[in-house]
């Protein structure tokens, strides 16, 4: 079955502001981008265009496209990292697209992202533990409970307790170590963006297995941005697949690898291994 955003928004009718069941809602989100052209000509770039869709509490759902066709986008606009031209945004019962730049910050700790270059999203001069205990930090928690909350989060992505004092440069498992910050704040829902994306299938597969682990414990709802339609089948409860920032297909994941006019992976192109990513994932510190 085929929809578009507006299409999508009308199955899916949920008391989004009353249920308690709803995570996270999206409906008619919008991001454009002017860009000026090579004879000075301002043209605009549609990345969201009407996005809708919806989360239950302990769901997850993927978000699948070609790359540079707006999945990301639309995740960070969800975080207000990324500021929409319109729609709506709403957290459990918390408008968030209606929200100041401050407000949005106080309540950055009910989501979280699992960024897709760890490295590049860490200070190099931060030892592990300051680095997971960053959030909760920023939200006034106590020291003891921060660094108890970091050897927690160290251990349960399978790494051992003298990683704590590491630094970047001293570890090769910067995916795990993005995957321990992103949760440590309890968040309710936690946005996984591309953190798979240059791993080979071995660790592919450990990484997976470790955010449906996290997501056991603490009951997260999780959204998952990828170009694999097949990492998508693996993980999540529903697929959505936007394309050219469009919602253009929607399904339970068991009927949807692969979805109507979709390749798998989407992206077919072999990925190119990172710097630190695949083969030196596997190692320890």
């Amino acid at each position: 079955m085929v929809f578009d955003g507006r299409s999508l928004s009308r199955a899916k009718k949920l008391p989004l502001l009353s249920d308690e069941v709803v995570a996270l809602s999206v409906k008619g989100l919008r991001k454009v981008y002017r860009k000026r052209g090579f004879f000075g000509v301002e043209h605009e770039v549609r990345t969201a265009a009407g996005v809708s869709f919806s989360l239950s509490r302990g769901e997850t759902l993927g978000i699948v496209s070609e790359s540079r066709s707006g999945k990301s986008t639309a995740a960070r606009c969800c975080m207000r990292s990324i500021e929409p031209n319109g729609g709506r945004i709403a957290l459990g019962d918390l408008i968030l697209s209606v929200l100041s730049a401050s407000e949005v910050r106080r309540q950055r700790k009910h989501i979280q992202m699992a960024f897709p270059e760890p490295f590049a999203s860490h200070n190099p001069r931060q030892i592990v533990a300051r680095v997971i205990a960053g959030g909760p930090v920023a939200h006034s928690v106590s020291r003891h409970t921060t660094l108890q909350k970091a050897r927690e989060m160290v251990a349960s992505v399978g790494l051992p307790g003298r990683a704590i004092d590491c630094y970047r440069n001293e570890l090769s498992a910067g995916q795990r170590v993005g995957i321990a910050r992103a949760p440590a704040l309890e968040p309710d829902v936690l946005v996984v963006d591309e953190t798979v994306i240059a791993l080979d299938a071995s660790v592919r597969a450990q990484i997976l297995k470790l955010i449906k682990d996290i997501q056991s414990r603490q009951s997260l709802t999780i959204l998952l941005v990828t170009d694999d339609l097949r990492v998508a089948a693996e993980i999540c409860d529903r697929i959505v697949v936007i394309h050219p920032g469009k919602v253009v297909e929607a399904g339970e994941a068991f009927q949807s690898s692969p979805l109507p006019n979709m390749n798998t992976p989407v992206n077919c192109s072999p990925p190119c291994p990172a710097d630190g990513a695949s083969a030196t994932d596997q190692q320890e510190p």
